[in-house]
């Protein structure tokens, strides 16, 4: 094989790569939800965060919800990553509504483009029904390594913004989410 035709392959291939679905090409335009939320991905990118990452404590119904809600967040996802919460902002808006911005580091990416500059920014506004379980643990979220199941969507600006749902990124959690991702890519 001549030295082009090796430059042709590696572009042939490179290019396959990142427009398959579900693959992770940095700097390459992310994946955007067109449709607004419907009631159950409302619920599943609630804008917050739980703190089950042993799942040894889960039985019954409890585990039952978690896998099916892990489920459907991994098919929904337009972005998972692995991300260290590095920063957080608080607002206040003119009627004194708070919004915090959580700013991950992309640590690692399992389905999606990751960020261009491996920062991403989870905003949870007063009215949301994740609110409370940011609010309550911002202390707890800085610095903490979590998995980030994203849905983008664009505002009404045309800017893109994240629905999201946070969850530990222990080797239990990130584990489960890469089989249900694999199970999905096999499909």
């Amino acid at each position: 094989m001549r030295p082009a035709s090796h430059t042709r392959v590696f572009f042939a291939l490179f290019f396959a790569c990142c427009l398959l679905p579900g693959a992770s090409c940095a700097g390459a335009a992310p994946r955007v939800s067109e449709e607004p939320l419907n009631n159950e991905q409302a619920r599943l990118f609630e804008h917050g965060v739980d703190f089950i990452g042993r799942l040894g404590g889960l039985e019954g119904r409890w585990l039952d919800d978690w896998n099916r809600d892990l489920q459907q967040r991994v098919a929904e996802s337009d972005l998972i990553a692995i991300v260290v919460v590095r920063r957080e902002r608080t607002d206040k808006d003119p009627d004194n509504g708070v919004t915090h911005r959580l700013y991950g580091e992309v640590e690692r990416t399992l389905r999606g483009n990751q960020p261009k500059d491996l920062t991403i920014e989870l905003a949870v506004r007063q009215s949301e029904p994740g609110f409370v379980s940011v609010d309550d643990n911002l202390g707890r979220l800085q610095d903490a390594r979590l998995v980030a199941y994203v849905r983008r969507y664009r505002t009404e600006t045309g800017a893109i913004a994240n629905h999201f749902h946070l969850s530990p990124a222990s080797d239990e959690v990130v584990l489960e989410t890469e089989a249900r991702l694999a199970a999905l890519a096999s499909h």
